[in-house]
């Protein structure tokens, strides 16, 4: 039979005449196999007039796998195009906005991304009434549920406190100071925001402060359970420099800040380290660049972290966009390159796109607005076919 909608009839009928029925329906026939999905984005410049000869012009193409690896007439395509450059993940916001459930772990990884779309939606205008609302209840929803994995100390871990677990994970801490802080400052999540205790929030920063060493670095006791979550801020520079924004950004800014400033000026600034790479130096610049910008600490180190931040920078689209990290992606192919295209396909590796993301928005920050924009369009070139990247945390992240 042929794919797509098909119309079946079915009829009974009896040993009776005229004892008997029909019904008609329409059934759904998809190809065997399974789905595979490819993505190509382009960011197309429009004209300021019909016919403007500096507007956009891309080729598109996917390429395809050996014909004898197809199911026969399963390939099918969709173009879209939207004038919004957040548009494919603003479309599929219901895939931020979710109630948050698991444990501590998982529940923080559920609760970020309504902070986050609330945020964007809320700045650009576009945050209708039934998506705050939802997303409003899911952050109380979630902020409630955190408070059980609590410890005494203010700290938090996957599954609270108890005989397994007596100590509290360091970067999960961390991580809730950041995304509470965060949520605070976000008006549009109303009730939410503001039950958001703030004693919960300087308990957690405290714990923060508290688990430095003295040359300003930290050791997280507790490491999370899903380790994709840090990324590469899991030790070493890279988790203090995470420790750093959740510092500044919980509104902590004495000595421990200062501690901190200058371990990760002083690492970065560090040749020949090979623990040193793309992802944890555009954390340190931009956990530096924060401190100067919420404390008025590190401004100096911050100028030189990005200074330092650049030299691990990639170009690629011929020239048209900026990464940090591994790519593990052909940017175009030879036949796109003939017809004169600069795309990418998704998705690229989830540290990729968080140390691009936490790189381009350093480069905002200190107003180098030209090559934060070239950071931005390498993002939004990877997106996948939903608007977001391989996971939730790089999602976020980037988004």
């Amino acid at each position: 039979t042929s794919l797509g909608e098909v119309s079946v009839t079915f009829v009974a009928t009896t040993d009776l005449d005229g004892v008997g029925d029909a019904v008609e329906k329409t059934i759904r026939v998809v190809p065997e196999g399974f789905a595979v999905t490819e993505t190509v984005n382009a960011v197309v410049r429009r004209g300021a007039s019909e016919g403007d000869a500096s507007a956009s012009a891309y080729a598109l193409s996917v390429p395809l796998p050996d014909a004898s690896l197809l199911v026969p007439d399963s390939i099918a395509s969709r173009v879209t195009v939207i004038g919004d450059a957040m548009g494919p993940s603003i479309g599929n916001i219901e895939r931020l906005v979710r109630v948050p459930f698991g444990c501590g772990e998982q529940n923080m990884i559920t609760l970020a991304p309504n902070v986050a779309a609330v945020k964007y939606l809320a700045a650009t205008g576009k945050l209708a009434s039934d998506v705050k609302k939802r997303a409003a209840d899911n952050v109380l929803t979630g902020y409630q549920r955190q408070l059980t994995y609590r410890h005494d100390d203010g700290s938090f871990s996957a599954f609270g406190a108890s005989p397994h677990s007596p100590s509290g994970s360091l970067w999960l801490t961390a991580f809730v100071l950041r995304v509470f802080a965060d949520a605070q400052r976000v008006p549009a999540l109303g009730v939410a925001a503001a039950s958001i205790d703030d004693a919960v929030v300087a308990a957690a920063a405290a714990f923060v402060a508290s688990s430095q060493n003295a040359d300003g670095s930290f050791a997280d006791p507790a490491p999370v359970l899903h380790a994709e979550m840090a990324g590469g801020a899991g030790a070493g520079l890279g988790l203090a420099a995470f420790c750093l924004l959740a510092m500044v950004e919980g509104g902590r800014s004495g000595a421990n800040v200062d501690a901190t400033v200058a371990y990760v000026a002083r690492e970065v600034s560090r040749r020949g380290d090979a623990n040193k790479n793309a992802f944890v130096v555009a954390v340190a610049a931009r956990a530096l660049t924060r401190a100067c910008v919420f404390a008025s600490k590190g401004c100096a180190e911050a100028t030189a972290a990005r200074a330092e931040m650049m030299a691990f920078a990639n170009a690629a689209d011929d020239g048209t966009t900026v990464f940090w990290g591994e790519d593990h992606l052909a940017d175009t192919t030879d036949a796109e390159r003939r017809n004169g295209a600069s795309v990418a396909r998704a998705s690229p590796h989830p540290v990729a796109v968080e140390a691009t993301a936490y790189a381009c928005s350093a480069l905002v920050e200190s107003g180098d607005l030209e090559t934060a924009h070239l950071a931005a369009r390498w993002l939004m070139l990877r997106r996948n076919d939903l608007g977001g990247f391989r996971s939730t945390q790089d999602t976020v992240v980037g988004l």
